[in-house]
């Protein structure tokens, strides 16, 4: 009778929580009921990406002012109001001409062993840090 091999599970270091930023929401709820009023307000007003910082700004405060919420998440919203604009044109590039873009504060600079060239960091899958499970998804795509 034969067996399997053994697999051994990779070693996953435990990210520390980190809790939201003050001109973030504070819960994941919070955050969706706030993506969703985005996403309707941009169905229901249709602007026309690129837009300027300012107009941008325009339509977030009105968003903040439904939503009757903090202004300080006017910057937050402006994100998510930016992104839906987006959203089509995005998902009319395929996959394979896609960039994905990290910002390098997800690793762990003090323990990070991989390297920088011309092109950004080269990620030697450590398990340091997301940034590997992060790239392995967006490769599914």
């Amino acid at each position: 009778m034969q067996t399997a091999p053994l697999v051994i599970p990779r070693h996953i270091v435990q990210q520390r929580f980190r809790p939201p930023k003050k001109n973030i929401p504070q819960t994941p709820i919070q955050r969706n009921h706030i993506l969703q009023v985005a996403r309707n307000y941009v169905a229901e007003h249709n602007p026309v990406p690129p837009l300027p910082v300012e107009e941008l700004k325009v339509h977030a405060e009105r968003v903040v002012k439904m939503l009757n919420c903090d202004p300080l998440f006017v910057d937050y919203i402006g994100v998510l109001i930016n992104n839906e604009m987006w959203r089509e044109t995005l998902a009319s590039v395929p996959y394979e001409r896609r960039l994905l873009l990290l910002p390098k504060c997800l690793r762990v600079e003090s323990k990070c062993p991989a390297p920088f060239d011309e092109f950004g960091l080269l990620c030697k899958q450590c398990g340091l840090c997301t940034i590997q499970d992060l790239q392995t998804e967006a490769e599914k795509l």
